[in-house]
């Protein structure tokens, strides 16, 4: 019964360290997005964007 919550709090714990560490290489900008990803965000971005248009893409 206490088998399945104990091994999902196991995994997530297990798995904070690297993701923790993954995205601190991210926001450092010491780690860079592969080039695929570059180029889609490159055409994706719009630009800056108003509270309405923020608003309206959360939605």
């Amino acid at each position: 019964m206490w088998l399945l919550p104990l091994l999902i709090l196991a995994m997530a714990v297990g798995l904070s360290f690297p993701v923790g560490k993954y995205l601190a290489w991210v926001m450092d900008g010491r780690l860079l997005s592969p080039s695929i990803l570059r180029w889609v965000e490159a055409r994706v971005n719009s630009g800056p964007q108003n509270w309405k248009q923020y608003t309206f893409s959360l939605m």
